[in-house]
């Protein structure tokens, strides 16, 4: 159905003025529906979202009927429709030059935008407003286009021919915000799954990542925390998840609020000891990616092994000269919902580590060892990074000082949807006896060998879901023990 009202006025000698009214309407429209799907589970997500199937560790199972996943059926939606308005002023200057000024406004209204010849495509991308895959509401079309001007200009040359000038410019199309690689209601599709937009930062119900409530009191040691020091740690972690490519911007953050008790450790009053803090904001990556976890599953990491081990070595070197030096050392990073995690690797630093060549020609130890924890990294269908072993030999005489700061020794980095911990650090005396504090400091001697092991990363998904050359690679390269492989992996050879 289409009808179309105009009315035109000559003003003068020189002047044309139009107004034009469009009116379109459809009587029928495909729409499209996977009747392969049983439908809503009657389950939502944490937001209220409708679910077609359930989350698992390594993305979504869509609850099919028998074993198809999709069968498209095309039946009819009524109610598009598009109206328009459009003004135009027409100008002849002289013989040879007239020029004209349109301007348009339009609101057009689908329940499917057609955006492919294609019905997959079709059924990927039309609009999903309520969250039910069945709901053939009217909403906003994808061509809508509110405004729209059209300037031209035409001269005609003693040759008899026009030069024509053309401008069209036009604003408030449409555009959605998706989630990228995730299925956030789990019927099989991704990339066309709206995502929750806050109307009002300043909102409090509208917070993307609000509070640290609970949080113990500050303490006497240096690992508090000042707030604009767990406000970046925060902000740094969710822009690592959502989208790492974008230039820092105030625009960026302003959507988050973050929210932690005064006088706590993450947001101490003075007077508070902070100069181990790290010791701490290195743990909300951990606190972030489980809140973003369930939204966006494909963004976020298990665990990592952090914070790095600090040790700290002071004494004499054989010239009598002093030294002081400090050496950093990682844990392995998380896994991922599609890859196992990095081994060795900062997170959310960027410190590095001294070469083995280095230290051993500045300071008098005898690095002995420095290779990969076997069975460090937390089991899962995706393998927690692997954590690293260090082992220094004092070669001077006289009192060689270590000052230990690590963490992990009694809780080991988690692992994400059925994935396992990684393992936890550890620190020792090779060849006697002699008690050591994770953070603390030691007298060696000449002889000692001072030993300590960095976590590894959580893993993500049943360790048992591994895929089986994978868990023979991981043998093979002796990342993980024939024991582990049987117990963690349900190896059996094959």
């Amino acid at each position: 159905l289409k009808g179309t009202l105009g009315y035109d006025r000559r003003i003068g000698d020189t002047w044309i003025a139009t107004i034009e009214g469009l009116y379109t309407r459809s009587q029928q429209n495909a729409f499209y529906q996977n009747l392969a799907l049983k439908g809503p589970t009657g389950a939502v997500d944490a937001h209220g979202r409708v679910l077609y199937g359930t989350f698992t560790a390594t993305g979504t199972t869509p609850a099919t009927i028998g074993n198809r996943t999709q069968v498209l059926d095309l039946t009819n939606s009524s109610g598009d429709y598009t109206w328009s308005v459009t003004g135009e002023l027409q100008k002849s200057f002289s013989h040879s030059f007239e020029g004209s000024v349109a301007y348009t406004y339009q609101q057009a209204r689908d329940v499917v935008s057609v955006t492919s010849s294609t019905a997959g495509s079709n059924y990927r991308y039309q609009r999903d407003v309520s969250g039910r895959l069945d709901d053939m509401s009217v909403t906003r079309s994808k061509y809508d286009m509110p405004h729209k001007i059209v300037a031209t200009g035409t001269y005609r040359t003693k040759w008899a021919t026009d030069l024509s000038v053309v401008y069209t410019g036009n604003s408030g199309a449409p555009f959605d915000f998706v989630y990228g690689n995730g299925d956030a209601n789990c019927d099989g599709q991704t990339q066309n799954d709206l995502m929750y937009i806050p109307k009002n930062a300043t909102d409090q119900s509208e917070i993307l990542f609000s509070g640290y409530n609970g949080t113990t009191a500050q303490v006497g040691r240096g690992v508090n925390v000042v707030y604009n020091s767990t406000f970046a740690h925060t902000c740094y972690n969710i822009k690592c998840a959502i989208n790492p490519d974008i230039p820092n911007n105030q625009g960026a953050f302003r959507p988050i609020a973050v929210s932690a008790p005064e006088g706590s450790i993450l947001n101490c009053t003075r007077p508070a000891p902070v100069n181990a803090r790290q010791l701490t904001t290195h743990y909300i990556h951990a606190a972030v990616f489980n809140a973003l976890s369930q939204a966006a599953p494909d963004k976020v990491i298990a665990e990592c092994g952090a914070p790095s081990n600090r040790t700290l070595f002071a004494g004499h070197r054989f010239d009598g000269s002093k030294y002081s030096i400090l050496l950093f050392a990682s844990g392995g990073i998380g896994a991922r919902l599609d890859q196992d995690g990095l081994p060795c690797t900062t997170f959310p630093t960027n410190s590095g580590a001294s070469s083995v060549e280095v230290v051993e020609s500045d300071i008098p130890v005898l690095v002995r060892r420095k290779e990969l924890t076997v069975d460090s990294g937390g089991p899962g269908t995706y393998r927690g990074g692997l954590g690293q072993t260090i082992s220094y030999e004092v070669l001077a005489d006289g009192a060689t000082d270590v000052s230990i700061l690590m963490e992990r020794t009694t809780r080991a980095p988690k692992g994400n949807r059925g994935g396992g911990a990684g393992a936890k650090a550890t620190l020792r005396m090779v060849n006697r006896q002699l008690p050591l504090s994770a953070k603390g400091r030691a007298s060696l001697k000449k002889g000692d060998v001072f030993e300590f092991s960095c976590p590894g990363g959580g893993g993500v998904g049943d360790a048992k879901s591994r895929d089986r050359d994978s868990v023979s690679e991981d043998l093979r390269l002796g990342f993980i023990s024939m024991d582990a492989a049987v117990r963690d992996y349900g190896w059996d050879g094959k």
